[in-house]
């Protein structure tokens, strides 16, 4: 069953207040740039007021006081199973660990959005767009060319100079990949 926006910020909110902040990384981002009005997907959120491994506990306390319910993400991080009336909504728990690694500029321009007063971050579709280059399963290469038809169909705007500018702040060892899978699915890129 899936879940507004509103019903999103809510939990966003809740988890703010009793100290669990972040950054929304994940499809989440497409969906809220392209004004979709129910979400289905987990919601990934990178974890700024702490760190999600050492802090497990804090998290623990969190969820049993709101009386929600825990689960592990595919890099054994902590997700939060947040419940609004009968909705569930998955959130889960990320910062940079092992491979897991989303650049400082990434998080630092994140867009912050407003939903009936409630405050979501996320970052920009063009970093969401560069982080899926980055990693380049065949999963993250699908949804590129989907991203990539929508632009062309201009269902999804994006600000090429800021791609561009963005992506000099990535390593210089990923840059090159990045731009080879962007090619691979018809993203016009130079550098």
């Amino acid at each position: 069953m899936g879940y507004t926006l509103l019903e999103l910020a809510e939990v966003i909110e809740v988890l703010r207040e009793k100290g669990i902040d972040g950054v929304i990384i994940g499809s989440t981002v497409l969906a809220v740039t392209i004004g979709a009005k129910e979400l289905e997907d987990d919601v990934d959120l990178f974890v700024t007021s702490f760190s999600p491994t050492i802090e497990e506990q804090k998290i623990r306390d969190v969820a049993k006081e709101l009386g929600w319910d825990l689960g592990r993400t595919g890099i054994d991080t902590l997700s939060i199973i947040a419940r609004k009336g009968d909705k569930e909504i998955i959130i889960e728990l990320y910062e940079n660990i092992y491979d897991f690694y989303v650049p400082s500029h990434v998080i630092n321009n994140a867009r912050r959005v407003r939903i009936s007063g409630r405050r979501l971050k996320l970052i920009r579709i063009e970093d969401y767009i560069l982080l899926k280059a980055r990693r380049g399963s065949e999963f993250d290469l699908e949804d590129l060319r989907v991203m990539r038809s929508m632009i062309s169909s201009r269902e999804l705007r994006i600000d090429e100079g800021y791609l561009k500018k963005s992506l000099l702040n990535f390593p210089e060892e990923d840059r090159s990949l990045i731009i080879s899978r962007l090619r691979s699915v018809n993203f016009k890129i130079s550098v």
